[in-house]
């Protein structure tokens, strides 16, 4: 059974990854969430056979069946992204739900279910940033703001430190505010203090510290290596985003190790 869901964690990945994927188009767009989907080159609209995530991109050559023109990399990356998210989130939290000997550390039923289901939705989310703000350099308040009330919900009712979720929330946002403020929004948008807040929501103290400097490792380490490539100059503006959604999500599964590494490279 173990197997098997995490495989079924893989296939709800897989379709929520296609959700994600059309969800950021009509956002986009302001189109309903509610109507059929439609080619973004020519309109067209989709039939059951061309929604199939993944497969119906690998499947057709990615291009598009009724234009022919090229499919965008950004969609299956998106879905595969969320197939191999979904399963990871099973694999990390099934042991502390069906070991017999972890003791007090142990899930209950619905414990295990509404973290995985929380986990679920913030890794939603946060594709849905990566994705919106890598294509069109921004990010709504539709997706951040209620992923924060969301968390405090979710921390609530998981019986976790809110002091510890207030906290890291005033840091997260604090220090892009503080930045917004100093540049006058030269340097970074609203939407990523909004994003910062998120981060401290989700990850708690203090997780929070070293997923930021994670984000601004990774951000330097790939703007440096697209300058070097000539994909980019030093004048280019870089969306500061998807680094942030990088760094948030591997802090969110290896937390314990990043802040076992960081507290040796401090000296604490």
């Amino acid at each position: 059974m173990y197997y098997f869901f995490i495989v079924l964690s893989a296939l709800a990945g897989l379709v929520i990854g296609s959700f994600v994927n059309a969800l950021v188009w009509r956002v986009k767009t302001g189109k309903s969430l509610w109507g059929r989907s439609q080619c973004p080159r020519c309109g067209h609209e989709l039939g059951v056979k061309d929604l199939v995530p993944l497969f119906s991109f690998l499947f057709l050559g990615g291009k598009c069946r009724y234009c022919g023109r090229p499919i965008s990399w950004h969609y299956p990356f998106i879905e595969f992204s969320a197939m191999v998210l979904f399963a990871l989130v099973y694999i990390k939290f099934a042991p502390l739900h069906l070991a017999d000997n972890i003791g007090s550390v142990a899930l209950s039923d619905y414990q295990f279910a509404f973290t995985v289901g929380a986990q679920w939705v913030f890794i939603t989310l946060l594709l849905a940033i990566f994705s919106y703000d890598l294509h069109y350099g921004f990010i709504p308040d539709i997706f951040t703001v209620p992923a924060i009330l969301f968390a405090f919900l979710a921390h609530f009712i998981l019986g976790r430190d809110l002091w510890g979720f207030i906290i890291a929330v005033f840091i997260g946002g604090g220090f892009f505010m503080l930045q917004y403020v100093v540049s006058r929004g030269r340097w970074i948008g609203g939407g990523d203090v909004n994003l910062g807040a998120l981060m401290g929501a989700i990850l708690g103290w203090p997780n929070i510290i070293p997923a930021l400097f994670l984000a601004y490792f990774i951000g330097s380490i790939v703007s440096l290596s697209l300058i070097v490539l000539k994909n980019k100059s030093w004048k280019s503006e870089i969306p500061f985003g998807p680094f942030l959604v990088i760094s948030t999500i591997i802090v969110m599964f290896l937390a314990d190790q990043i802040i076992e590494i960081w507290y040796r490279l401090v000296g604490i």
